[in-house]
């Protein structure tokens, strides 16, 4: 083996490495589960067919066309629902772009008669809801 330092001081202090040198480490079981970091990083990754990428583009689009009814192109929020999902430990995960559309899915997914309990300084748009929209529909 040849070394391309031209100072004999230098070439004895760089040994090529023997195999009895190297130190493996034995391999580790498969983790049950993915540590947080790694589902942060991964869950809801999907590859793109058409390029290759991992990571869903950003769009400064919020209107795609359909090839039929019920069938989303473009639509990226299922990566994201799918990663908090995966980093809570749980099945599903909903994404709304409003506290509103959060706030009247819960509600409307409650039965007649059912109780909430708020905080007293909850949003004003909120406390409305909750008064007004909510409490007409039992």
């Amino acid at each position: 083996m040849s070394f391309p330092l031209e100072n004999p001081q230098l070439q004895q202090l760089v040994k090529p490495l023997a195999h009895a040198d190297v130190v493996e480490t034995p391999p580790r079981p498969a983790s049950p589960e993915y540590r947080f970091g790694t589902r942060a990083v991964h869950s809801g990754a999907h590859i793109d067919p058409s390029t290759g990428a991992v990571i869903a583009p950003i769009s400064l689009s919020t209107t795609f066309a359909q090839s039929s009814v019920g069938v989303p192109i473009g639509n990226y929020e299922d990566h994201f629902e799918e990663a908090v999902a995966a980093l809570e430990h749980a099945r599903y995960a909903l994404a709304f772009s409003s506290g509103s559309a959060t706030t009247a899915t819960i509600l409307q997914s409650l039965a007649a008669g059912s109780h909430v309990v708020s905080v007293s300084d909850v949003y004003g748009g909120t406390h409305r809801y909750f008064t007004k929209v909510a409490a007409a529909h039992g």
